[in-house]
């Protein structure tokens, strides 16, 4: 066995042989000794004892004279110092690197003591020169107490030293031991080896533990609610993230305290409950409490709506263990409810008033499916249709309102097709609500989307019937404001042409007159020019003169004041007489004029002299505007009921655009014509005259230089030898007409205060075909509206109490209330100014008409003309 191990085992054995006690007493033996020391020296110092001479002589004295002794005691005292204090030093150095020895306080107190002899000797030395002997003496006690301290411990120590053992007992100790060791050695790594498996064991089931506890970790905090587990005692064990942030309340805090600190929960209207919600999960018999939405309490005193449910945990055996409580953050689907039931009732809301506008909207509004088939319509559309809404749906336009199907499927399809909006569509036609009237309709369509596709389809009806009629008649105001402002122009230009050409006229006969008077007064005309002159003279004033009776007879048609003297008459004569009358200018400009009368011997119940009067302006005309060598071909025929009078000439002709307005007052040929100019009465004279006698002219021409014919017909008279009788001119037409049935068939009702001019105007009309009635005032004829059903109303203006206008104002209004079809209506007046005519439009007449300037044919055509533009005032059934 090694030294060095034999040794510390030996220290070994030794620690255990010397007792604590030992120890003991020798410190204390040694502190008293050393506190002796220091009271002595002390003592010896206060006395000054201690260093003193006085008294002594050096130790050295006794060597003096002999040098070799002293020497030797010097060097033996110095170099035995030297030793005694070298050793101390050799122990002090092994005991502080051997401080495992048992006895290393033993070496420390030899050291002192072999220092306190050694200092011994060095004092010997020092008192061979110098008598410090109370010094020595004290040295000396010191290393008699520290012997003596020394000697104590040796024999403390001494029985125990005897028991240490021997080296070779030692050594076979040793040997036991480290047989022992060996043992113990082998033990110990059987058990590592034991113990690295079992740890290799425990590290793969703690990773495997703490696997699982990562993946339940993550599963826990992953699953999107609050979990938080407690045991059997109600103390929280595990707090997920969200519950932490649910609650308020960190893991670290939460776990270990009540889980009715934690959660705190109210009802949903913020009153706080208990925990009773969990005990049913925490009872061993009981049983999960179902998800309820609650107000969960934060540890902030702030509160959230949660869904919580509550689970009894068991183990395998069915032990309850605790309990999972899962709180789930419902403040998305509590906003998201809050909302829902906010748009719900803005839904709501929104669907109520939208039945509410589409039940109420003045206009009408249907919906309609792909098929075109109506899904809803409010009341207004009903109304329009004249068709219960319950009839119209799952029913098509076609189906129902076959009169404007095409225009309005057509559209419908359009807009399914294209998606995009048409906008005031105009559709016109007939429905079931006023069956027979043509009626008016702005439509607009558009397509209603339901998640971006065009799911249905919409329409917006507005009845414009009225707005379009409205419309016509602005328009007809405004045409007949034109036209009466382009009358009132035009007369004021005939005016004008009309003065400048009477001035003309007048003057031209009055001037060759004139000059044929100078001339004969001169003396200077031989005697048969004096005869020429005279014959001229006559001539310009027969010329004069037929001008004046023009204006006068003008003015009297003008004033309705022209009489005729009617009476049985043989036109043929007549016809003969005015042709002589103009034979010789005709013959002088070699026109020849040719008749053909048939002869028939017919009478007509006619003024002659206005009759001869209307043949010979027309005559006169001809010869004018024939040129010479020309012809004029004059016939006298009896057709039908009538004669015609027809004048054809030769002459220069009239331009198409100038015969409507050949029998107008004061119109001549145009500007660019080779006719002779007049005063411009002559033919609207012939025309007024032909009117008072109950006939018709009329003109024809192919054309400038094609000659023109002008042809009047009269009524005959099949009694002749009537007396004769007065007729004074009327607002109208003579009673009997001369023309076809032109309006069999067709009711007329005429409105006229004054009894002659009323009954003309019936027995015209009857004349024509027509079934007549009449009234005197606005209320016999509201009355008689009642129970009758016209086609056209005729009526005047000057009416007693009621006027015309109050009567059409009232017609329209009943027409508006009751549906009923437009009475076209027309104004029969003497009141012919063009603010006369405007008004009569604006108050809801069709046509404004002059009785001055009316006669039976043209009232007859205006009649028509009404009933063509407007239709009749009769429902058909």
């Amino acid at each position: 066995m090694p030294k060095t191990q034999l040794s510390d085992e030996a220290t070994i054995l030794m620690k255990k042989t010397l007792p604590e006690s030992s120890r003991v007493w020798l410190r204390i033996a040694l502190t008293a000794g050393t506190l002796v020391l220091l009271v002595i020296l002390a003592i010896l110092n206060n006395k000054g004892l201690l260093f003193s001479r006085s008294g002594f002589l050096p130790h050295g004295v006794c060597y003096t004279w002999m040098p070799g002794v002293l020497q030797l005691h010097v060097v033996s005292d110095l170099l035995i110092g030297l030793a005694y204090f070298a050793i101390p030093a050799v122990l002090v150095y092994f005991v502080r690197r051997r401080r495992d020895l048992p006895f290393n306080w033993l070496l420390l107190l030899f050291g002192a003591f072999i220092i306190s002899c050694g200092t011994t000797h060095f004092v010997e030395v020092l008192t061979l020169w110098y008598p410090y002997y109370w010094l020595s003496g004290v040295i000396k006690l010191v290393t008699a107490v520290v012997s003596i301290g020394t000697a104590l411990a040796l024999m403390s120590i001494m029985p125990k030293a005897l028991q240490v053992p021997s080296i070779e007992q030692m050594e076979a100790e040793v040997e036991e031991r480290r047989r022992v060791e060996e043992a113990l050695r082998q033990t110990q790594a059987e058990l590592e080896q034991r113990v690295v498996a079992r740890t290799a064991e425990l590290e793969a089931v703690h990773a495997r533990l703490q696997n699982q506890q990562k993946w339940w970790q993550a599963t826990v905090e992953s699953i999107g609610d609050g979990v938080i587990t407690v045991d059997n005692g109600g103390q929280i064990l595990l707090v997920n993230n969200l519950a932490g942030e649910l609650t308020g309340w960190s893991e670290q805090d939460a776990i270990g305290q009540p889980l009715a600190a934690v959660l705190q929960l109210a009802d949903e209207h913020g009153l706080p409950l208990d925990t009773r919600i969990l005990d049913a999960a925490l009872a061993e018999e009981g049983t999960p409490a179902p998800g309820s939405s609650l107000q969960l309490i934060n540890r902030d005193g702030q509160t959230l709506p949660v869904a919580l449910t509550a689970t009894p945990i068991r183990d395998a055996s069915g032990a309850r263990v605790g309990c999972v409580v899962v709180l789930r953050d419902i403040r998305t689907e509590y906003e998201f409810e809050r909302q829902r039931q906010a748009l719900t009732q803005d839904l709501a809301s929104a669907q109520a008033l939208f039945d509410t506008v589409f039940t109420q909207a003045p206009l009408g509004l249907a919906l309609f499916d792909l098929d075109l088939r109506f899904i809803r319509v409010n009341e207004a559309l009903a109304q329009i249709n004249g068709i219960p809404q319950e009839e119209h749906l799952g029913r098509t336009v076609e189906e129902l309102l076959p009169d404007v199907e095409q225009a309005v499927s057509r559209t419908l399809r359009t807009v399914a097709e294209t998606g995009e909006h048409v906008i005031g569509h105009e559709v016109s036609g007939m429905t079931p609500a006023e069956n027979g009237r043509l009626r008016a309709w702005s439509v607009s369509y558009f397509p209603i989307r339901f998640n971006g596709r065009i799911s249905a389809l919409g329409a917006v009806c507005e009845e414009i019937t009225d707005k379009k009629e409205a419309e016509r008649e602005r328009m007809l105001l405004l045409e007949a404001e034109r036209e009466a402002r382009a009358e009132a122009e035009a007369a004021n230009r005939l005016k004008d042409e009309f003065l400048a050409t009477v001035s003309h006229e007048l003057r031209t006969p009055l001037h060759s007159m004139l000059g044929w008077l100078h001339l004969i007064e001169s003396n200077k005309l031989p005697p048969e020019e004096v005869k020429k002159a005279i014959g001229r003279i006559h001539n310009n004033a027969r010329t004069q003169t037929k001008l004046i009776d023009d204006l006068l007879d003008v003015s009297r048609i003008v004033a309705g004041k022209l009489r005729l003297e009617a009476r049985s008459v043989d036109p043929y004569a007549i016809t003969r007489a005015a042709i002589d009358t103009v034979r010789a200018g005709a013959e002088a400009r070699g026109i020849r004029i040719d008749t053909h009368f048939d002869e028939s011997g017919i009478k007509l119940m006619a003024d002659p002299d206005r009759l001869q009067q209307i043949i010979w302006n027309l005559l006169s005309n001809a010869v004018k505007f024939t040129p010479d060598e020309g012809q004029i071909d004059v016939s006298v025929r009896k057709l039908g009921a009538q004669l015609e009078i027809s004048i054809a000439d030769t002459g220069q002709g009239i331009p198409p655009e100038y015969l409507p307005l050949i029998f107008e007052r004061f119109r001549q040929s145009p500007a660019g014509s080779k006719r002779k100019l007049g005063l411009g009465l002559g033919l609207a004279i012939v025309r007024q005259l032909v009117q008072m006698h109950g006939g018709t002219v009329s003109a024809h021409s192919e054309g400038v230089d094609k000659g023109a014919t002008f042809t009047v017909r009269l009524p005959i008279v099949v009694q002749p030898g009537e007396t004769p009788m007065a007729l004074e001119q009327t607002d109208s037409a003579a009673a009997t007409p001369a023309g076809g049935p032109k309006l069999a068939g067709l009711r007329l009702f005429v409105v006229d205060d004054e009894t002659d001019a009323r009954e003309v105007v019936v027995k015209t009309l009857t004349g024509f075909g027509a079934e007549v009635w009449a009234a005197d005032s606005v209320e016999a004829a509201l009355s008689q509206l009642e129970r009758q059903q016209p086609d056209v109303l005729i009526s005047d203006i000057g009416l007693p109490e009621l006027d015309g206008y109050d009567l059409v104002r009232e017609l329209r209004r009943r027409e508006k209330e009751e549906g009923r079809r437009l009475l076209p209506a027309i104004a029969l007046t003497a009141y012919g100014r063009p603010e006369d005519r405007l008004k009569a439009l604006a108050a809801g007449f069709q046509l404004h008409l002059s009785k001055a300037a009316v006669g039976p044919e043209e009232l007859v055509e205006h009649v028509l003309e009404v009933l063509h533009s407007y239709g009749s005032g009769r429902q058909k059934p």
